[in-house]
């Protein structure tokens, strides 16, 4: 059996970050609480915030910006003891620095806290 152990992976100039091509690898995702409040992000990657701009209704803010604003985005919601669900309004424009997501019960278009959400974006990094 081979073994790769590596502390730090570089392009090939030897100091700029290695691509990711040929991959669909999370560019950014993030775990909250809704219902705290403010909500803040318990584990993340390269989200620089959330902004709470009322009940299930959320802005992620990337650190590092998307290339432009045709990424995926996925994830999931817990609301109480039931199934949730996250998803992006139609009527708010993604841009490749931030996201504006809503939650709410599975089954509901009301908005609602969630007491368990993680976001995920796919795409490519500016």
């Amino acid at each position: 059996m081979s073994e790769l152990r590596a502390n730090t992976i570089s392009a090939a100039d030897g100091t700029s970050p290695a691509a990711l091509t040929k991959q669909i690898a999370p560019k950014a995702f993030g775990k909250w609480v809704g219902t705290d409040a403010p909500p803040a992000l318990d584990g993340s990657f390269n989200m620089a915030s959330i902004t709470d701009n009322g009940a299930g209704d959320y802005t992620l803010t990337f650190t590092n910006t998307m290339a432009d604003a045709n990424y995926h985005g996925a994830g999931y919601s817990g609301i109480a003891a039931r199934a949730g669900a996250v998803g992006h309004d139609a009527n708010d424009t993604l841009t490749a620095s931030a996201i504006r997501l809503n939650t709410h019960a599975a089954g509901s278009s009301t908005a609602a806290d969630s007491v368990d959400t993680s976001f995920a974006v796919m795409g490519d990094l500016a």
